[in-house]
């Protein structure tokens, strides 16, 4: 495989989705309201968040009331240590659902920046164009009987 026919390739893929840009572009902004649409990961941080305040302070007042009085320390620890996996587990969750979250406005920031870059170009090209190669493709896979597959941005 040549640098030349992956030149090739990109020039029929872009002229390809020129040619279908409209579509794309409303394909890309349905795609966008979809992931702007966080309130269902924003509820669940906010139980998750609530429940990480009550383990804290059932611990807190577990604390306490093994300063002040006599405690069984076996229970005690018993109590301790359940209350502190249940926090741990919850912390956990919270960080999967922020990073999902976050990982939504990055693409969602992705999409709109490719759209972007498709709404300002127009025309057909007949050469390789190194600036929309880097603004566009997200990558390139060569398949094992020699096919090209362009993988844009969106």
């Amino acid at each position: 495989m040549t640098e030349e026919q992956i030149k090739n390739e990109f020039v029929k893929a872009f002229n390809n989705l020129i040619s279908n840009k409209d579509e794309v572009i409303k394909d890309c902004e349905n795609t966008v309201l979809t992931l702007i649409n966080t309130e269902d990961i924003d509820s669940k941080i906010s139980k998750l968040q609530e429940e990480s305040e009550i383990i804290v302070e059932l611990m807190k007042n577990l604390i306490y009331e093994n300063s002040r009085k006599v405690m069984n320390q076996d229970e005690y620890n018993k109590k301790y240590d359940s209350y502190t996996e249940k926090y741990e587990k919850i912390k956990s969750e919270l960080s999967k659902l922020e990073d999902k979250k976050q990982d939504l406005k990055v693409r969602r920031d992705r999409i709109k920046i490719f759209i972007e870059n498709l709404k300002s170009n127009d025309k057909l090209i007949d050469k390789f164009d190194e600036r929309l190669w880097y603004a566009l493709v997200q990558k390139v896979v060569v398949n094992t009987n020699k096919e090209i597959e362009v993988k844009f941005k969106n």
